[in-house]
């Protein structure tokens, strides 16, 4: 892959949430770990050329559409599979949402897109516009519904309840649990306040971005207008994203027109104070070329829970690889993990289910990994048959063909063992699956014996009737010399013995 490449990946038809043809065949090719970042935030606001600033796509020719009209340029959710391939020796992916609050769509559109954004990425990037007031905090509103829109698990009935239904209170103890719960799977959050023009200072001493945005987000008293709801909000992002950080970046230029057209200028007509900035952000996210992040801890989706307010947010070396359960993901995996969620979204009163949608990953994995596994098996068998048929004049080696195939189906057997174990993901649904892989090799093997032994048996019969009618016909032309009477058929006379 040359250059980025970009396609729509999940789409509402007005009926439901489908994943796009095009996309999933673009993450389908890509057999190898993965690190997703995906982007969300206000409509119209940049997001499209933020990503293109981070992988370098800027001007004339950028990976992601970006408009600079009063219309949503993204739809759904665009995701664009970048040749990079990080220090952590993943690939890099990026998702691109629409954005949020605009007039085409309302907010249970704008909360299953979000969600959606969380559950794929293994780094999630809000961007926001100016300072982190009230009024921010009122735009971020979403975040503290997502316990009512992801679960982990489901409950003991089997049916994917989020917290709020059924009588269990969305923001009280339930939904608090059921936060701390979705922490563990959530990626790290880059909070980037972009067009951002005040000093960074508290109580006369500067202080960093995310001092800034920890301060933001400290309870107010319940005195305030509306305290209650955004000190939910305030609660939500804390408890959600234990693992986060803060950047700040100035308009991109001075010039309102330069502006309004800034994606399609290269890096160098940008402010230096811009640019420094994306140099920031793509350290935070890529990490240098030098190092990286490995990945996820074995107990949740994307690592463990840092000790602070910002701990593990970018400090690792880049974004994490996108794992769930300890097992790294694939662009195939990712492309099975949104179908599975966008099914769950399309059935009523059903929400996504973290776990259950991994099994169904993990299943589907293993399946195809057999099947693979069993189509090589029976092409190499195939071409063992087909290669190695008697003819007739090699009638005195007809008990050669199942030896051949012992020679042919163990070897075949261990290569389809190894076809399996590379593509399936380990455990015990694997094991299960390997094991119906070993009865299916040996059903193949019999059906090539049993078919072997057909044709030799065919063969066996060809070959006696060419040497009983040649034989025939010498007896016959002796005893027209000597003037006996012809001999009997000597094919009807071994008919009934070959047969037995």
């Amino acid at each position: 892959m040359a250059r980025a490449e970009v396609a729509p990946f999940v789409r509402h038809d007005g009926t439901g949430w489908r994943v796009c043809d095009e996309g999933a065949s673009l993450l389908g090719a890509v057999h190898e770990p993965v690190v997703v970042i995906a982007i969300a935030g206000l409509y119209r606001t940049g997001k499209s050329f933020l990503l293109n600033c981070i992988i370098g796509a800027t001007g004339a020719t950028p990976a992601l559409p970006v408009g600079s009209t009063s219309e949503s340029c993204t739809r759904g959710i665009d995701v664009c599979v970048t040749p990079t391939r990080l220090a952590n020796g993943a690939r890099l992916v990026l998702l691109d949402t629409e954005g949020l609050a605009s007039m085409e769509q309302d907010e249970a559109y704008d909360a299953q897109v979000f969600a959606l954004a969380l559950l794929l990425s293994s780094y999630f990037v809000l961007n926001s516009m100016g300072v982190l007031d009230e009024a921010a905090i009122d735009r971020l509103y979403l975040i503290s519904e997502l316990s009512k829109h992801v679960c982990v698990r489901t409950d003991t009935a089997g049916a994917m309840r989020p917290a709020g239904v059924d009588g269990a209170e969305p923001n009280g103890a339930d939904g608090a649990a059921a936060e701390a719960d979705l922490a563990q799977f959530f990626p790290p959050l880059l909070l980037v306040l972009r067009d951002f023009v005040v000093e960074l200072v508290s109580d006369g001493h500067a202080i960093s971005a995310d001092e800034y945005m920890d301060k933001a987000l400290q309870p107010r008293p319940t005195s305030a207008r509306r305290a209650d709801e955004r000190n939910r909000v305030r609660a939500a992002i804390r408890t959600l994203f234990p693992r986060r950080a803060c950047v700040t970046l100035v308009r991109p230029a001075a010039d309102e027109n330069a502006v309004r057209h800034a994606a399609s200028l290269p890096l160098s007509e940008l402010r230096e104070e811009f640019v420094h900035g994306m140099r920031h952000i793509q350290t935070l996210l890529l990490g240098p070329l030098g190092g990286g992040a490995t990945g996820g801890g074995e107990d949740g989706g994307n690592g463990g829970s840092g000790n602070g307010p910002t701990a593990g947010a970018g400090s690792a070396g880049g974004a994490p690889i996108k794992s769930l359960f300890g097992q790294a993901l694939t662009g195939a995996h990712l492309a099975r993990l949104a179908q599975q969620y966008a099914r769950a979204l399309n059935t009523e009163g059903v929400v996504p289910s973290i776990r259950g949608a991994w099994e169904y990953v993990v299943a589907d994995a293993c399946r195809e990994a057999k099947d693979a596994a069993l189509r090589a098996h029976g092409a190499r068998l195939a071409r063992a048959l087909d290669g190695e048929e008697p003819d007739g004049e090699r009638g005195a080696r007809l008990t050669e063909p199942t030896e051949l195939l012992l020679a042919v189906a163990q070897p075949s057997g261990v290569a389809a063992r190894a076809t399996f174990r590379r593509a399936a993901i380990a455990g015990a649904d694997a094991d299960l699956t390997l094991a119906q892989l070993e009865a299916d090799l040996l059903e193949a093997d019999a059906r090539a014996a049993a078919s072997l032994t057909d044709r030799s048996r065919e063969l066996c019969d060809a070959a006696a009737d060419r040497l009983c009618g040649a034989l025939e016909a010498t007896l016959g032309e002796a005893a027209a010399t000597a003037g006996a009477p012809p001999p009997l058929s000597l094919i009807h006379i071994s008919e009934p013995t070959r047969r037995t």
